[in-house]
């Protein structure tokens, strides 16, 4: 089923459809609901902002923990320390890896309430757990995140950069759905913005290569393969932002005829 505007006037089905999912795909014995804020892989789309409170809530009807996976969206990506913050909700546990590190791999860590915590029968082993070169980059990492107040640069240059790509959007043939929180961007690149049919391929390809070989990358992702996803290092001024925004428009105008 279709809803032409999405939430609100689709009185929010992408949340309550999970009742419906609950009594009928389910056993009815579910330990957890794991999400992303804001979708990576899939195109950097954020979750409409009633999203969570409204799933929360169901949750907590079927005693059904949440799960928040904060991998991408964590470490002052979105603005926010955790990307669901932005939504006012609390989770009952948070997995986060990859920019807790700083750059360096293998990272990773789970935060969960007390009372999940303590329930937690264990041992823990890992190949790779306890490196204790990668905890040393973690504990630097999240010291230069807070004390250079990323999280902060992050919302206020994403919001800049989100503004330039709207504007980007209503002049270009090709450019669309232009969304996302802090430095996690992402929209698509069309053929038909009426339809919004995918752009091709050879057209995603194009455009990448011709951004790298004018000095700046991107990546891609959605179901079809067809969003443009930006998300450059915290520390990214607006100066800088504004070269990646002007190489970018310069490409789409040359391929979007």
């Amino acid at each position: 089923m279709g809803y032409k505007n999405g939430p609100p006037d689709c009185n929010w089905a992408c949340a309550n459809y999970i009742r419906h999912m609950l009594k009928t795909e389910t056993t009815k014995n579910v330990a957890a609901f794991i999400a992303e804020p804001i979708l990576g892989v899939g195109g950097c789309i954020p979750a409409p902002k009633e999203y969570f409170k409204i799933v929360k809530e169901i949750l907590l009807t079927e005693n059904i923990l949440l799960v928040v996976d904060e991998v991408q969206s964590g470490n002052g990506r979105t603005g926010k320390f955790f990307g669901i913050e932005n939504y006012g909700i609390e989770p009952d546990v948070i997995t986060i890896a990859k920019g807790l590190g700083g750059g360096l791999l293998p990272i990773g860590a789970v935060i969960s309430k007390s009372e999940i915590a303590d329930k937690h029968l264990g041992p823990d082993f890992s190949t790779f757990g306890g490196n204790p070169l990668s905890c040393l980059a973690a504990l630097a990492s999240l010291k230069v995140i807070k004390e250079e107040d990323l999280a902060g640069n992050a919302a206020r240059v994403g919001d800049y950069m989100i503004k330039r790509l709207e504007e980007i959007e209503r002049e270009s043939k090709i450019v669309d759905g232009v969304e996302g929180m802090g430095l996690m961007i992402g929209m698509e690149i069309v053929v038909d913005k009426e339809k919004r049919t995918p752009a091709t391929n050879d057209t995603l390809t194009r455009i990448m290569n011709e951004m790298a070989a004018d000095g700046v990358l991107i990546g891609r992702g959605g179901l079809y393969y067809n969003r443009i996803r930006m998300e450059p290092p915290l520390c990214i001024t607006r100066d800088e932002a504004d070269r990646v925004l002007n190489v970018f428009e310069e490409v789409v105008k040359k391929n979007q005829n």
